[in-house]
This record gives C-alpha cells, structure tokens and sequence, in this order.
C-alpha cells in the first residue's frame, strides 16, 4: 500500500470531485435534447419524439374502410395489431406538389393507443436542443398549430402526439365508428 501525505490526498480528492462535478454537468446537458424521428412530407420535414415511434413499417396491405374521414387512409395488420394510418398530408391540408408515394408508416405508442402516420421519407433519428425549439411559427396556424411541439432552427416541425390523442375524430369507439 502506497502512503501518501494528508494534503496530498487532499489534492486528489479536489481533482476527483471537479472530474465528477464536470461529468454531471454533461449529463446535465444531454437532458436538455430531445432525440426525434425526422420525415418528409411533401417537401417539408417533420419530427416526432423517438420515445413516441415503435417502428418505421413499410407500407403494405393496406385495408381500405368506406365512411371514414379522408385523412385515414385505412389499416394495416402489424404483427397482429390493427393499426390505422394517419396521412398527415390529408389531415394537415398539406398541397400535394408532387406524386411521391408515402409507403413508410412510422409505428406511434402512446398511453395503450397505437396508429400509424404515413410519411414521404424517414431520415433517421437527431438530437435538437430543447431550446432551440419555438413554440409555433407565424406561417402555421389552424389545425397544424394545435398538434405541435414545435418548430427547431432548422425548420423541422415537431409533432406532440399527446394532442393527437386528444382529438376526437381520431378515436374509434366501440361501436367502430370514428370521432363522436
């Protein structure tokens, strides 16, 4: 066993406790980001909080259903839960500017709820600082405003599923019927 002297161990105790001090700190930081599922729609990108998606599907067999809002393109079976499918473009009034074919459904769990929001393109997952996120922008308004987060500095729109949980056309009540 090495002796040391009493202000010696002071001193590596000191640079101990500032090393643990400083890796707090950074941990501290890493909390102030949220890890989103960036997507195209249209030509706009959009985002949702990663501990929102459950996957990213590909969409197939989709089951179309007569009397059903627009927005819901229909269901699809995904490892044995039905699950609708949202088209966000419908829902939010977006303008179709070109015919891409949105076949990736990202896969959303929310409080026991699952639905499935159909994107353009999925770009993978990226860290956006808390707060870098405003709360709207003067361009959006309407029905988009209220089922946002947010919008970053690099013009992704994020979405708040909660709000979405919220709207009552989105539900499918036990009779089988969507909203009211």
């Amino acid at each position: 066993m090495i002796q040391t002297e009493p202000s010696d161990t002071q001193s590596i105790l000191k640079k101990r406790a500032l090393l643990y001090a400083r890796e707090l700190k950074r941990e501290e930081e890493e909390t102030d980001q949220l890890t989103i599922l960036e997507f195209h729609l249209g030509s706009e990108k959009y985002g949702i909080e990663s501990n929102y998606v459950n996957r990213v599907h590909l969409l197939k067999d989709l089951t179309f259903l007569p009397g059903i809002p627009a927005f819901i393109r229909g269901i699809i079976n995904v490892h044995g839960k039905i699950t609708p499918v949202i088209d966000i473009k419908k829902f939010f009034e977006i303008p179709e500017q070109t015919q891409a074919q949105s076949d990736k459904v990202i896969i959303v769990t929310l409080d026991g709820a699952w639905f499935g929001l159909l994107a353009d393109d999925v770009l993978g997952l990226s860290l956006v600082p808390v707060s870098s996120i405003q709360s709207s922008l003067p361009t959006l308004s309407g029905v988009r405003e209220a089922y946002l987060k947010g919008v970053t500095d690099d013009q992704v729109v994020i979405l708040d599923p909660r709000e979405w949980l919220k709207d009552k056309s989105l539900l499918v009540h036990e009779g089988g019927s969507p909203g009211g």
